[in-house]
């Protein structure tokens, strides 16, 4: 494996070192060891950032993959008397994305890690943030990636990234969520441990609020002794409001766990619920006979994904291609995990039985998450998921040959089918497909 960091320094040049030596009035000793810091932190922040920023940071790497001379363009925006600082800015744009209000405290780490000022380690970040855009964003172009693809590809360098940055950065990127990881943990634990979630998590939680109100009614009625029934009023009103605050927040701690199984008033994008587990279960159309061309009958249901394939198949003026995708409706797996659920098991024989039946159609797997979590751990889960239902339809007895040279592939959060913003529209999400790439 190529060294990554290895690689990214070598577009820093003595020319670019110089260029910016002179223009923050540094000495080229710091400059140097401050860009060896800011490049592994930016990667770090990238492999973890929110997938919800997937779209934006595939389209920023796309936009900056057009530029093949960034090294020049970044000596030429440190030239004393050149005001065009677009490449600078492209990296700042970038960093902005993903560290948010957390980049001044990384200024301020680089700042004490190499030595120089607090200024210029910022715009040394803009810098380094437009090399590795720049650079990444060549390499989706040259290779074909998604922005999930490039998420992998780091990834591999995924230890060497880590050996290499600053002492402080892991601490600096994990304070401010600890404390607030920890509660969703604890709640995820003890919810975890009940087949209905949301059950289970009501019947920890309302014993503890009736007890507190309990405690205040009391409270209360001893204060009455010595006080004013209006000062009483107000006591309990206070002390409800303070409880109705904790059930709030732990009621939130709930609903923003992965995969968590509260429900949502919110209309969903198609027909269906969840379950206790927060899967997407679509309601099923009428029962139905497939009968394929080889005389083999299935048992389906309207509308389904073997409905719909077959229908697709058989349709002369049905044209294949990248863009046609069809979603399982019966493909579930436990929470982070990639273990199919027996659920999916009729499904899956059914699709088999139709592309036996049809061996010139050529297909392709995707597996997608919800936006919820860390970008590269989702992308990772994706792959994992659609691999496991290729692996499932291999085993009985599909081949290769009926699979698209890349068999299966893991998008993580992109190309979502409902809105991000509800439980029912991230439960839709979480999704296995299947795209017909030649009939």
């Amino acid at each position: 494996m190529s060294n990554l960091l290895h690689t990214l320094k070598g577009l820093a040049t003595t020319e670019l070192i110089s260029a910016a030596s002179k223009s923050l009035g540094e000495s080229e000793e710091g400059v140097t060891k401050a860009l060896g810091g800011i490049l592994p932190s930016i990667l770090n922040g990238l492999l973890h950032s929110n997938s919800s920023s997937h779209s934006m940071n595939g389209d920023l790497l796309s936009h900056a993959g057009n530029n093949t001379n960034i090294t020049e363009d970044l000596i030429g925006s440190l030239t004393p008397g050149n005001s065009n600082a677009q490449s600078i800015g492209m990296g700042t744009h970038f960093l902005n994305g993903l560290f948010g209000d957390k980049v001044t405290d990384i200024s301020n780490l680089i700042s004490n890690f190499s030595g120089i000022k607090s200024s210029s380690s910022n715009a040394l970040l803009g810098i380094g943030g437009s090399l590795i855009a720049s650079f990444l964003g060549n390499k989706m172009a040259s290779e074909g990636l998604n922005f999930g693809g490039i998420l992998n590809w780091i990834g591999g360098h995924k230890n060497e990234i880590e050996s290499a940055l600053p002492t402080g950065f892991s601490n600096l990127m994990h304070d401010d969520v600890a404390a607030s990881a920890y509660a969703e943990n604890t709640v995820a634990s003890i919810v975890s441990n009940n087949n209905d979630q949301v059950a289970g998590g009501m019947r920890w939680l309302m014993p503890l609020l009736l007890l507190g109100l309990l405690g205040v009614g009391i409270f209360v009625w001893l204060k009455g002794c010595n006080n004013e029934l209006k000062q009483e009023k107000i006591a309990f009103n206070e002390a409800g409001n303070s409880i109705s605050s904790a059930a709030d927040s732990a009621a939130n701690a709930i609903s923003n766990t992965t995969d968590s199984a509260a429900t949502s008033l919110a209309t969903p994008t198609s027909t269906g619920k969840l379950d206790a587990a927060g899967n997407w279960i679509a309601t099923k159309g009428a029962a139905i006979k497939i009968k394929l061309a080889n005389g083999t009958e299935l048992d389906a249901t309207k509308g389904s994904l073997e409905d719909r394939l077959y229908q697709f198949i058989t349709d002369p003026a049905a044209q294949p291609g990248k863009d046609i995708w069809f979603n399982f409706e019966d493909l579930l797996f436990d929470s982070g995990k990639s273990k199919l659920k027996d659920t999916a098991v009729t499904q899956l024989q059914n699709t088999v039985a139709i592309l036996k039946a049809y061996p010139a159609v050529i297909v392709k797997l995707g597996g997608y998450t919800d936006n919820t979590g860390d970008s590269l751990t989702n992308v990772k889960l994706s792959e994992s998921r659609a691999k496991a239902v290729y692996n499932q339809m291999i085993s009985k007895g599909l081949t290769a040959s009926s699979f698209d040279a890349k068999a299966y592939e893991g998008y993580g959060p992109l190309f979502p089918v409902a809105e991000n913003t509800t439980l029912e529209g991230r439960g839709q999400n979480r999704r296995i497909s299947i795209s017909v790439r030649a009939k």
